[in-house]
C-alpha cells in the first residue's frame, strides 16, 4: 500500500514565499500545530541551505548558544517545519488508524531525527499510543568514526561496498555493455 504524506505543494509554496501568516484562516486551521522553537533543527536547516549535507550534518553536534537565526529565512523555515509536521501527522494518523508498520521515503532535510522521526514520536506519545520511528540517512561523507553523522539512527553509506555509488557504477557498466543489443532478456544481463 502506498501512502502520500506530502504537504500540498501550493501550501508549501505560499508559506515559503510569504510565511504562515499569509495563509487564510480556514487553511491554517486545517494544518498541524508547528513547533518552530527547536534551535538545533533551525540551525541544521540553515546550514543545509548554505553548505553540503555532509558539512551541515557534522555541525549538528555543536552547541547552539552562539546561533542566531537568519530572519530572511523565516518563511522558508516555516515551510520546512510545516512540511515535517504535516508528514509526521499524516504518518501518525495512518498508523493509529490502520496499525502495522510504515516505511517513509522522504527527502534529505526530512529524514534526520529532529525532522519527521522525532515529530512523529511526539505526536504518537500525545495521542496515547507511543510509536518508535527510525531514521536512515544517505551518506556520502567520511566513513571514519568521527566523520559519520550522529543525528540519525542509521546511515546508508553511498561510498562503501554495496552503497549507492557502487550500484550506480554497476548500472552504467551494464548500460555500456548492453548498448546496441536487443532489450529482451538475456541480452547480456548475465
Amino acid at each position: 500500500r502506498l501512502l502520500a504524506l506530502n504537504l500540498p505543494f501550493e501550501v508549501s509554496l505560499q508559506v515559503s514565499r510569504n510565511g504562515l501568516a499569509s495563509l487564510p484562516d480556514w487553511s491554517r486551521e486545517a494544518l498541524p500545530e508547528l513547533d518552530l522553537s527547536k534551535r538545533l533543527h533551525r540551525r541544521r536547516f540553515e546550514d543545509m541551505m548554505r553548505m553540503s549535507v555532509e558539512d551541515a550534518a557534522l555541525r549538528m553536534v555543536l552547541p547552539d548558544q552562539d546561533f542566531t537565526p537568519d530572519q530572511k529565512l523565516n518563511s522558508y523555515y516555516e515551510s520546512q517545519t510545516l512540511w515535517d509536521e504535516y508528514m509526521a501527522e499524516t504518518a501518525e494518523r495512518h498508523l493509529r488508524e490502520a496499525g502495522g508498520q510504515l516505511i517513509i521515503l522522504a527527502g534529505i532535510n526530512h529524514v534526520w531525527r529532529d525532522a519527521i522521526p522525532d515529530r512523529l514520536e511526539l505526536r504518537s506519545k500525545r495521542s496515547g499510543k507511543p510509536l518508535k520511528a527510525v531514521s536512515v540517512v544517505p551518506w556520502r561523507g567520511s566513513m571514519d568514526e568521527g566523520g559519520l553523522p550522529t543525528c540519525a539512527d542509521f546511515v546508508w553509506c553511498d561510498a562503501c561496498p554495496g552503497g549507492g555509488q557502487e550500484a550506480s557504477r554497476a548500472l552504467r557498466e551494464q548500460r555500456a555493455r548492453l548498448e546496441g543489443k536487443p532489450l529482451t532478456f538475456p541480452a547480456g544481463y548475465i
